[in-house]
């Protein structure tokens, strides 16, 4: 009898389009373990090849996505959380282009000013942002849009899902700085009620959740890994810090899987927030100075963070993880490249970095590199050129159509 050994024990090889490659063993079927079909679950084609060193070769045809995301041909089911902010929107519209289902839960459906680089012809022109998904393909896809507060009490059947992708509440420090009670209800309370939801719902593969770097507060070595100690230094950082242990208790109570993944920097399209490269870029190709702060970011693009969530959703792991460029950068170095390379001339003002913000630099990446083959596309300044040709192009458009 031939068997195929469990998925762990199998050597993987990846071959040139969707050709992959699993070694057959002889012995009895064992019931216990799970076959590469049932671990798979995707439609697949067989063929028996003989080869000098072994008696028998089997080679798998398999569905590989766009990224390179190991997936079967059954739509997996998404629930994204801040599925209208600037990274939950970017990452629909991967999950849509590569035909999963996907419902998306968010109460922010205007905002009374576009995301940069598009400058209305009509004054006081909200803009919706259910137009991010205008022309995402639907085909074997299905987009449910609930507009409902992540605070209040949802509908369980919602969260009956494959994955769960947190990615709601205030985008940058500054928010939760204006008003920090606000900011504690927003970003905590929602993990909570989201947490609660799927103790008394069915079970899901994973919850994904977008911490950020500012819960490390001032680096003391770069790249920094993910046991540097956790000492942040401004409200955003401590409530991140303190979504992550919820997420912990509730696995350790409740048995919810979890993936924590630490952003750091992210820009590219969409982007709304007034993050440093997006504020930078923009005031260049508005003719304003650029306001630079004695510091060092790792500045992510966010199509390389979705396909980290997508590829750490789909492996599943309880743990955490950083997710960025893996480059650290001076922010005065950005703004000199943009002036001297992409809006020439551009005057610079540099200033003290703030009290508040933390000593920054890289962030190691190498644990999502070899737990999900996370391997980022864009350093810097590929990033921040493609960024701002990206926004050079849009200006003159009225409705984003990332």
């Amino acid at each position: 009898m031939l068997r195929l050994c469990p998925m762990e024990n199998l050597g993987i090889e990846k071959r040139q389009k969707t050709d992959w490659k699993f070694g057959l063993v002889e012995g009895k079927n064992d019931p216990s373990e799970r076959s590469v079909f049932e671990e798979l679950k995707t439609e697949f084609t067989l063929e028996l090849l003989p080869t000098t060193t072994r008696k028998n070769f089997l080679r798998l045809t398999v569905s590989i996505s766009s990224e390179g995301n190991l997936r079967g041909t059954e739509m997996a089911k998404w629930v994204v959380i801040g599925g209208f902010g600037f990274i939950g929107s970017r990452l629909v519209k991967q999950l849509l282009h590569e035909e999963e289902t996907v419902v998306l839960i968010d109460d922010a459906v205007f905002l009374p000013t576009p995301p940069t680089g598009h400058n209305y012809r009509e004054k006081n022109h909200e803009f919706d942002f259910r137009t991010r998904f205008r022309n995402a393909p639907r085909h074997r896809s299905a987009l449910e849009i609930v507009q409902k507060s992540i605070l209040s009490n949802l509908d369980l059947d919602l969260f009956d899902a494959d994955y769960i992708i947190y990615a709601a509440g205030p985008s940058i420090p500054e928010k939760v700085l204006r008003s920090p009670t606000r900011g504690m209800n927003d970003m905590m309370g929602g993990v909570l009620n989201t947490l609660d939801h799927l103790v008394r719902s069915a079970r899901t593969k994973n919850v994904v959740y977008l911490s950020s770097s500012m819960v490390y507060g001032n680096f003391e070595y770069t790249p920094i890994k993910e046991e540097h100690p956790t000492l942040p230094l401004d409200l955003y950082g401590t409530y991140k810090l303190a979504c992550e242990n919820i997420l912990r208790n509730y696995h350790r109570m409740n048995d919810i899987p979890y993936t924590i993944l630490r952003l750091s920097g992210v820009y590219g399209p969409g982007d709304g927030n007034g993050r440093v490269i997006e504020t930078l870029i923009d005031n260049a190709l508005k003719g304003k100075p650029l306001t630079v702060r004695d510091n060092m970011a790792d500045f992510t693009h966010v199509d390389d963070v979705v396909n980290g969530i997508i590829r750490a959703a789909r492996r599943g792991w309880s743990d955490t993880f950083n997710l960025s460029s893996g480059q650290g950068i001076k922010i005065s170095e950005v703004a000199e490249h943009i002036s001297n390379n992409l809006v020439f001339g551009t005057e610079i003002n540099y200033v003290p970095e703030t009290a508040w913000r933390p000593i920054r630099g890289a962030l190691n990446i190498e644990k999502a590199q070899k737990a999900f083959q996370y391997n980022p596309r864009y350093d810097w300044k590929t990033g921040v050129n493609a960024y701002f040709e990206y926004l050079k192009r849009r200006q003159d458009l009225i409705y984003d159509k990332v």
